[in-house]
């Protein structure tokens, strides 16, 4: 027999070692409240008070980064049934908890699960509260300055006084390394924000300038800078605004397609068929994206590829826009309609129309220069919200696949391109 809870865990047992089942029901849940009354250098107090039905509880404390991952309660149940530790039998008007193995200046959580007379784990309680602070060896204090914000980038100095015992900087899309913290910190281990930070940023000791490139056009970025004091105690995490500067126009942005030769290149170590494409973009393009299907795959679904183009990733990922014009190419066999798809962004990130062109390659490989594609269809497309229906994946740099049966999108070999 197998029993499975709402919270995905199971309890299985030998059926002939079952004697009987009863479904049981009693009024209420065992509840065993907790309530924070004082956060000390090195204690907690609280209190926990059971109902008259709770028959023990579990108590633990957690990194509230920690308990947000594991979410509902139903979920926090099976956690703590499993996890919780010991079993406590009584309430507490005034219990005090060691706060030795807590990290100062952090977030935790303080958890309960109550049980009811037949050993049932029931409900959960949860009281949040913020280690207090360590004090500062010396008066340490960081001083940063913006040097240079371009289109890809920026430049920023961060200048220690005698004090600082060391500091780490991160750069990420605004709100991102948050996302990111609350993602991995858990898997991590850390208990603060600012312990990713460390773990993850560019440390030094001494004053440094710091370059970050590879950045995207017109876009909210935040600098965090992390210290720490002789004694490896963390300062006040900082945060720096820099937006990158604007790339594009107000205007109409559009992509412009020139197809190239057709000849053979080397794939995985065999020659096959390539087409070349430059892929150029007008002035008022800040990014672009591109695609190219078989026209076979391409009319199963034409709104489909449409629409999956103008999109923004679910998250960062490289390569998803490009913004510089580039020549790849593409694997396709002769006598092959394939179909050329572009998209792009203004510099107030306007998508412009989905311009959607058809050609077939020639019925054989031969000399360059006599190698001539035709061209079948061009047509363009609005961007509206009968488009919002799929994702293109990300374009990897440098990885082409050969098209195959049953595969849609023909990933771009760079060339010369960034």
């Amino acid at each position: 027999m197998v029993v499975y809870e709402a919270n995905g865990l199971t309890t299985s047992y030998l059926s002939e070692r079952v004697d009987s089942v009863k479904f049981l029901q009693i009024e209420g849940q065992a509840t065993a409240d907790v309530e924070i009354l004082k956060v000390g250098a090195d204690t907690l107090t609280l209190s926990v008070t059971r109902n008259g039905i709770c028959q023990a509880y579990k108590l633990a404390i957690l990194p509230k980064v920690k308990a947000d991952a594991i979410g509902k309660d139903v979920t926090m149940a099976g956690y703590m049934h499993l996890n919780g530790g010991n079993f406590y039998y009584q309430d507490f008007e005034q219990g005090v908890v060691p706060l030795e193995e807590l990290k100062p200046s952090s977030e935790y959580v303080v958890v309960t699960l109550a049980y009811d007379p037949y050993g049932t784990p029931c409900s959960v309680c949860r009281a949040p509260f913020t280690t207090q602070a360590k004090p500062l060896a010396g008066n340490p204090k960081m001083e940063y300055k913006v040097d240079s914000v371009g289109q890809y980038g920026f430049t920023l100095t961060f200048t220690p006084n005698e004090d600082i015992g060391g500091y780490a900087v991160v750069a990420g899309e605004k709100g991102i390394v948050q996302s990111q913290y609350k993602q991995f910190g858990p898997m991590m281990g850390v208990s603060n924000f600012s312990e990713l930070i460390k773990s993850w940023g560019i440390p030094s000791d001494t004053a440094r300038s710091v370059t970050w490139k590879n950045f995207a056009p017109n876009t909210d970025y935040e600098v965090f800078l992390q210290a720490w004091d002789t004694l490896g105690v963390f300062l006040p995490c900082d945060t720096i605004p820099v937006r990158t500067k604007m790339k594009g126009g107000t205007g109409e942005a559009f992509v412009t397609t020139e197809l190239g030769e057709y000849k053979n290149t080397m794939w995985d170590g065999v020659l096959k068929p390539s087409q070349f494409i430059t892929f150029t973009p007008n002035d008022q393009t800040n990014c672009y994206r591109l695609g190219v299907v078989l026209d076979s795959l391409y009319q199963q679904d034409p709104e489909g590829h449409q629409g999956a183009l103008p999109q923004d990733p679910p998250f960062p990922i490289e390569h998803w826009f490009w913004y510089e014009p580039m020549t790849t190419d593409f694997q396709i066999e002769p006598s092959t309609k394939f179909v050329v798809m572009t998209v792009a962004k203004n510099g107030e990130n306007k998508w412009g129309k989905v311009k959607v062109e058809t050609y077939e390659t020639p019925a054989a490989v031969m000399d360059p220069a006599h190698a001539t594609v035709k061209k079948v269809s061009t047509a363009s497309y609005e961007v509206g919200s009968r488009f919002q229906t799929k994702r293109l994946p990300a374009l990897v740099k440098g990885n082409a696949p050969v098209v195959r049966k049953g595969e849609i999108y023909v990933t771009p070999r760079v060339v010369n391109g960034k």
